[in-house]
């Protein structure tokens, strides 16, 4: 199975089974930038300016890994953090730090299956500190 698909399938059972879909319309907006930065990033650096790739597998070529990525897991873990995002200030924290241990920890196991590749001197710690 596709490392790609498997993460979109976790994703979509998570916002299913977690998402706040009455808040849905809410996220929307910031769901849609999220993609259509993403898409500027691939479109200003394919192939040639990248700083991270996600690399296609035997299942999904080069523009499906990202489409996938954009449409699907972006957008629904935005929206699985927004809907889920705490009022109480120490528990924002908390939130934020689990996500970005969520984000930090797929990503690492991406690059180290080879799903994801660095150039120009990025690499894990330099998401971590973005």
């Amino acid at each position: 199975m596709s490392i790609h698909l498997a993460i979109a399938l976790w994703t979509v059972f998570a916002a299913w089974r977690w998402g706040r879909w009455i808040q849905f319309s809410q996220c929307y907006p910031t769901m849609v930038y999220l993609a259509c930065f993403q898409l500027l990033y691939e479109f200003f650096s394919h192939e040639k300016f990248y700083l991270w790739r996600l690399e296609p597998d035997p299942v999904f070529n080069y523009t499906s890994v990202v489409m996938l990525h954009t449409f699907c897991i972006y957008t629904l873990t935005a929206f699985l953090y927004l809907t889920r995002f705490p009022e109480v200030e120490w528990k924002a924290a908390v939130h934020i730090a689990k996500w970005v241990l969520i984000y930090i920890g797929v990503e690492w196991v991406g690059y180290r299956l080879g799903y994801i590749t660095y150039s120009r001197g990025w690499n894990c710690w330099w998401s971590l500190f973005f």
